[in-house]
């Protein structure tokens, strides 16, 4: 992104609203990148390209199955 980077918009949100969750995503994210993340606030941070099934995974296990 331009101007700001998706740690530092996660660190904003979170700042405004704490109770919001957040998946962050990322086409060059190292260990230290990836750790940022979460510690920003992330649930977690998966790194470009990823499996759909660990995201959905992923959602299920902090959300339930979302169909109805």
């Amino acid at each position: 992104m331009p101007k700001l980077d998706g740690i530092n918009a996660l660190r904003i949100i979170k700042r405004i609203n704490p109770d919001v969750p957040a998946i962050t995503f990322s086409g060059n994210a190292g260990s230290r990148e990836m750790a940022e993340s979460v510690k920003a606030g992330a649930l977690k941070c998966f790194t470009k390209p990823f499996e759909i099934a660990e995201l959905r995974d992923c959602i299920k296990s902090h959300f339930g199955d979302l169909r109805t």
